[in-house]
């Protein structure tokens, strides 16, 4: 009875720390979602709404949907932009994006295309702005694709070692 116990205990925490690793490698995904649908917003308050860049990063700071971290950041772009001390939309959205560390969950180069989007963003045009802003959303969109593929093939290795790793200890005490 107890080898049988020891057995599923062994065999449960092995499965337990490979849909740990699985959980773990998720999170670069549902950050390029949740990049996608502030995107998203930002281009539909571009076009819909013909709101500044500012008053779009307020409002969506505003919606319960994005992360605590990304509404701090967006507001924070806000407030700074109120103060007009001179400093460019882009400037502050870099700085902003550093401080808050945001870009630590991304592969680095949707980090780079995220952190430089407020600068190539200079644009008066709202047309332009928008291309930029939906070019941008294709590339998060490609590589958040690539990376669930990646990551199907991948889980199904992880979990079938971490079971086979459980029985092979449990054969190794036996």
């Amino acid at each position: 009875m107890i080898r049988i116990l020891g057995f599923v205990a062994i065999l449960t925490g092995t499965m337990g720390c490979g849909l740990s690793i699985i959980k773990e490698r998720k999170t670069d995904v549902e950050e390029c979602k949740e990049w996608l649908y502030v995107l998203s917003v930002v281009e539909n308050e571009m076009a819909f709404q013909k709101s500044t860049l500012p008053e779009i990063c307020f409002r969506i700071s505003k919606q319960s949907t994005i992360n605590r971290k990304k509404r701090i950041f967006l507001e924070n772009v806000y407030n700074r932009m109120q103060e007009k001390n001179g400093e460019s939309f882009g400037t502050v959205w870099e700085e902003e994006f550093k401080l808050h560390e945001l870009g630590k969950e991304c592969n680095r180069e949707i980090e780079k295309e995220i952190q430089g989007i407020g600068e190539k963003l200079f644009f008066e045009d709202v047309a332009m702005q928008r291309n930029i802003v939906q070019t941008t959303m294709q590339k998060i969109d490609y590589y958040m694709k690539k990376k669930q593929r990646e990551n199907e093939t991948e889980n199904k290795v992880v979990l079938c070692m971490s079971v086979m790793s459980g029985l092979l200890i449990t054969i190794l005490l036996i």
